[in-house]
């Protein structure tokens, strides 16, 4: 039994072309290589480094400085399996170098494609990550970027070992170890070298095992790469436990492999690690040791959501549990894994659910026997009869109240989404409704009272020619002038504010802009904003929905939080619509705002309910407020 992955391959800025006459810049630069050479062999002076590097970058408006913060950051999020967390900083990497068509811009940009696509096979979604893969391999060949195309490579192969898919698995490893060999780096030769050994273990290949592993075992050491190290050790506890047979060393191989990746932290790799130990004591007949070491690894991939590793699990351990003599457990546990196989789109082992299910059902059989036998010694053949048609009428009865129950709990489950989809449509009918009198208020403003009002100005101006008017009665007569210049100036602030004409007319990333920039524009409050994906057609309802949570979500911040800088951000791609709204402000408890259930509370979540979206709102006193908002785009 065996089952062996490899984690997949994020690699963090290759450095941006220095500038000669930006010392700050340069520096900076170096330091992003410096810190892409050591992060997995002197992780605390790379993560000192990342501070310098975002001082540095902050205080010169240095972008692709603080892309490659950002980029690194994903980066460590990525490795720990907190891929929500990975995907914003990814997001915030990437609005700094939007629209760079610099040599150095591309690689960074090719980077952040190969990072999208790892949090997309993380998370099991295969046709993205390819798609971002591939997106990464098109620049590579536009820039020549042989470096970066080797870890692409390695994931295309990682990715295509997941669905099986023998040829490319070798064909993407056979590229990437090409492009190692092209790149002359060390490092990059280590990483593809390790994506072959990785295939040949998986796919029982083992000659080819010793002659790739201890060259690449040497370069590890040399360059104190704690994690290549212990994935080498890791495949050649697979290659004797599968080739040489020599159970003892693959014990020993696999257990030093789990000390190195329990001390750079890598769950993903010691849930592996733990499966193949299991593996190996189940193989000794050492049941109880092997139940344990895929017990651990099952509540780790639980915790990861690690669901293909958990198939592979879930069969070990029903098989451990089986020989153990535990075999209801073990009916339960391969029950489980041929259902979570079938959602994967993998084949289910029924030859083993069916010879598992049939032992089960041969047991119960069993002692149903002995109970009747010791029944009939006991007893005379009418109680026998009649003890055996009570059994059998409180079946049928539990029987038929579980049915009505199970049907209750379908027709309560069907009203409760019934209810659901009557709150959801009144709740976009309000909206349209409130829009709608908005609308038409603005438009009434507008062209009614503001022509009227501009009428009456333009009057008293005409009269103002033609009157005698004494010094006190002039001033006078000259206030109400300006009181009425004053009032035409803010009927149209609130009629545009009630439906900005920028986002009838120019759309609405144009609106966004214009509204952010409106606000306290000498003042020393700072709106930093970021759209992408604007400029496609979207539905009007939707885009007024949006501009009316940024509304709403930029004026709490402006009014409440005290904050110098706030940054807006609306991003729209892949069939997905995400806002941002950060602020520097003084924070506040969230859980004590939400249970007060303010207007402005109401308002936002109501039209994220109507965008059928999510919001996730993280705040504290002192630390700022940070508000994302993900939904579905509705065109």
């Amino acid at each position: 039994m065996k089952y062996v992955l490899w984690l997949l391959m994020i690699f963090p800025f290759t450095g941006v072309s220095a500038q000669q006459n930006e010392p700050d810049t340069a520096k900076v630069n170096r330091m992003i290589t410096t810190v892409r050479r050591i992060q997995h062999t002197d992780p605390q002076k790379a993560n000192k480094l990342l501070n310098d590097i975002l001082r540095i970058s902050e205080a010169r408006h240095y972008n692709p400085g603080l892309a490659a913060y950002h980029g690194f950051k994903a980066t460590f999020y990525a490795n720990r399996m907190q891929l929500d967390s990975a995907k914003l900083s990814n997001d915030r990497a990437m609005s700094y170098i939007k629209g760079d068509q610099s040599l150095a811009g591309k690689n960074q940009l090719a980077i952040l494609y190969n990072t999208y696509g790892v949090i997309y096979h993380q998370k099991q979604q295969y046709d993205s990550a390819t798609a971002m893969y591939l997106k990464v391999v098109t620049i590579c060949n536009e820039t020549g970027n042989h470096f970066q195309k080797v870890y692409t490579y390695s994931n295309l192969s990682v990715l295509y070992s997941f669905m099986s898919d023998t040829l490319k698995t070798e064909r993407y490893a056979r590229l990437a170890y090409g492009e190692a060999k092209k790149s002359g780096d060390t490092l990059a030769t280590l990483r593809a070298t390790l994506i072959l050994l990785n295939h040949f273990v998986n796919y029982e290949r083992y000659d080819s095992v010793p002659r790739y592993a201890q060259p690449a075992l040497k370069m590890a050491e040399a360059k104190g790469d704690i994690r290549s190290k212990a994935k080498i050790l890791h495949f050649m506890g697979g290659y004797y436990a599968e080739n040489g047979k020599d159970n003892a060393r693959a014990y020993s191989f696999y257990q030093d492999a789990l000390k190195l990746f329990r001390e750079i932290k890598s769950p993903y790799d010691e849930a592996i690690v733990r499966v193949n130990l299991g593996n190996i004591r189940l193989a000794e007949n050492k049941y109880p040791e092997a139940i344990a070491y895929l017990r651990e690894a099952l509540q780790m991939e639980n915790d990861l959501g690690l669901l293909q590793l958990k198939t592979e699990t879930l069969k070990s351990l029903s098989t451990a549990e089986a020989k153990n003599g535990n075999t209801s457990g073990a009916y339960d546990l391969l029950t489980e894994y041929v259902l979570l196989h079938d959602s994967l789109s993998l084949k289910t082992n029924e030859e083993m659910v069916q010879t598992l299910e049939t032992r089960y059902q041969l047991q119960n059989k069993e002692d149903t026997i002995a109970l009747q036998q010791a029944s009939i010694r006991q007893k005379n053949i009418l109680n026998s009869i009649l003890l055996g048609s009570a059994l059998a009428l409180i079946l049928i009865l539990f029987l038929l109240y579980r049915n009505y129950t199970a049907r209750q709990k379908l027709q309560q489950q069907r009203i409760t989404e019934l209810e659901t989809e009557k709150q959801l449509l009144a709740t976009q009918f309000l909206l349209k409704g409130q829009e709608d009198e908005r609308s038409r208020m603005a438009k009434d403003l507008h062209d009614g009272l503001g022509g009227m009002l501009s009428g009456v100005k333009l009057q008293l101006g005409a009269m103002k020619g033609n009157l005698v008017l004494t010094e006190e009665n002039g001033v006078l007569f000259n206030n109400a002038l300006n009181k009425l210049d004053e009032s035409i100036s803010e009927m149209r602030r609130v009629a545009h504010n009630m439906m900005p004409e920028a986002l009838v007319r120019l759309g609405l990333e144009q609106a966004l802009q214009d509204y952010c920039s409106s606000i306290n524009p000498s003042g020393p409050l700072v709106i930093n904003t970021g759209f992408y994906g604007l400029d496609q057609k979207m539905e009007a309802a939707t885009a007024v929905t949006v501009y009316r949570i940024v509304q709403e979500l930029v004026n709490n911040a402006v009014k409440h939080s005290g904050a110098t800088e706030i940054l807006v951000q609306v991003m729209r791609r892949n069939q997905s619509l995400n806002i941002t709204v950060e602020d520097n402000g003084k924070g506040f408890d969230t859980a004590a705002w939400q249970q007060q259930n303010t207007s402005g509370f109401q308002s936002v979540q109501s039209r994220v309910d109507y965008l059928r979206g999510r919001m996730d709102m993280k705040s504290a006193p002192g630390q700022g407020t940070s508000i994302y908002i993900e939904c579905a785009d509705h065109g």
